[in-house]
């Protein structure tokens, strides 16, 4: 987990900040405290304390020299230099115009304590399957071996329960690092960035949080992690690309960057009578000017390297005619008409003709609806004998794709109860193999993730 982390910015004279000078400031320490990452030996040995790093510019507003005037050791002051040689160049002069050097002081704390010990990493769980950090609150304790550099695991994860102070060896699940596709290309990036994500979990996991160890690029940059109630995506060049903050009504906070390290914009997502309605507070283009803000002005978002989704927001929302465009191209993919928030009509133009639609996108879903689905289930969901015996019951959590056809594929367990009921879980969803609308984007049928759980309950 990323410590907290404290910013403070310091220059070689004072001077007046005008409002975009202001803006930018808190831009920049926006982007420092979402793109550090504290390493891992630091997290281990408990550090806290500063770094403070002094940026030298040349006469032309240029980079030449990062100075360590406070160290607190090599890995933290390595990581401050790595993190301010990400800031984008463009941000720092608007924020410190004519200055020739610009001192940040960043503040290393750890949250969380990680017990490790030649190699390993050891971590308690009392009865409840809850993490501990207490000896005697625990009841399990699982240790599996890290690299040293990045915390990330490299093998087994062994598993030993607590009994009268002794640890009995109980078994162990394997590593699993799924090859989960090319990371999918955004504006501002080239195909060099186009790398393979790997994502980390425990193999035939069940019941035990966290299962999720982390996810990486193939260059061994962070491309995904959870910490502090907060999402973090990051691009393959280190910059920080998404944070995504949640709260218990599954409203979203989205705070959205370019490639370049400029903030692109802040958006939030809730529910309003079953509809997912966006919010936008605040946007920029790729080179820093603002194009909305207090929620009203032009947005314009960009989908992969081509398309460019463009229009006028109002009061957060958006309003009038909206157009989407393939960059290179020229050619206007769709045509969108909105009334607070709410799109009117639609109209994606393809080689085979127009396709009009009023739901810009559409969620697959079982033919019939949920409660046909339920009915499904209940009429093929087989309670494992053994399981019964045994007395388990829970929520298995499953996860496939429905493809463009309806077709299913890529069947998963996220979160499982044991292993009769996973595969009786994994049975039913099989089954359901052609039972399923596809998701439609702008009209269009495509292959989209569909997360289903499956209770079983004994009475």
């Amino acid at each position: 987990m990323k410590g907290t982390l404290f910013l403070a910015i310091y220059l070689n004279s004072l001077f007046s900040f005008s409002q975009t000078q202001s803006e930018s400031i808190t831009n920049i320490a926006r982007f420092i405290e979402s793109t550090i990452q504290i390493p891992f030996k630091a997290k281990v040995d408990n550090i806290n304390g500063i770094v403070k790093v002094s940026i030298m510019l040349d006469e032309n507003s240029l980079r030449i020299k990062y100075e360590i005037s406070k160290t607190l050791r090599k890995d933290c002051d390595n990581e401050a230099i790595r993190v301010l040689k990400l800031i984008n160049l463009r941000n720092l002069n608007n924020a410190f115009p004519n200055k020739k050097k610009i001192t940040f002081e960043i503040n290393f704390s750890n949250e969380n304590i990680i017990n490790y010990y030649e190699n390993y990493v050891f971590e308690l769980f009392d009865k409840k399957n809850k993490k501990v950090f207490d000896k005697k609150d625990a009841n399990l304790m699982r240790r599996f071996l890290v690299d040293t550099l990045t915390g990330f695991p490299l093998g087994n994860v062994e598993y030993f329960k607590i009994r009268k102070e002794k640890y009995e060896p109980i078994g162990y699940y394997k590593l699993k690092i799924d090859n989960i596709g090319k990371h999918q290309l955004e504006i501002l990036e080239n195909t060099s960035d186009s790398l393979i994500e790997f994502n980390y979990s425990q193999e035939g996991f069940y019941g035990l949080q966290p299962n999720f160890f982390g996810r990486r690029f193939s260059n061994g940059q962070v491309a995904y992690d959870f910490h502090t109630g907060k999402t973090f995506e990051y691009f393959p060049n280190g910059r920080i690309n998404k944070v995504t903050e949640k709260d218990n009504n599954f409203n979203e906070k989205i705070t959205k960057w370019y490639a370049n390290g400029q903030l692109a914009y802040e958006k939030e997502t809730y529910l309003d009578s079953k509809k997912i309605v966006e919010k936008y507070l605040i946007a920029y283009d790729t080179l820093g000017n603002i194009t909305l803000s207090d929620g009203n002005g032009l947005l314009e978002y960009f989908e992969g390297l081509n398309l460019s989704n463009k229009g006028k927001i109002k009061n957060g929302k958006k309003e009038g005619i909206w157009e989407g465009k393939n960059i290179i191209t020229q050619n206007i993919l769709y045509s969108e008409n909105y009334e607070n928030g709410i799109c009117i009509k639609g109209t994606s133009f393809t080689d085979k003709g127009n396709i009009d639609y009023t739901e810009p996108e559409v969620n697959a879903q079982f033919l019939g609806g949920n409660s046909e689905l339920g009915n499904f289930l209940n009429k093929n969901l087989i309670y494992p004998i053994n399981a019964q015996k045994d007395r388990l019951s829970g929520k298995v959590l499953t996860t496939f794709y429905v493809c463009t056809d309806g077709s299913l594929c890529d069947f998963a367990v996220l979160l499982g109860v044991s292993p009769e009921l996973d595969e009786e879980a994994l049975r039913v969803i099989k089954l359901q193999n052609g039972k399923w609308k596809p998701g439609l984007k702008r009209g269009i049928p495509v292959k989209s993730k569909f997360n289903l759980p499956i209770m079983f309950q004994l009475f």
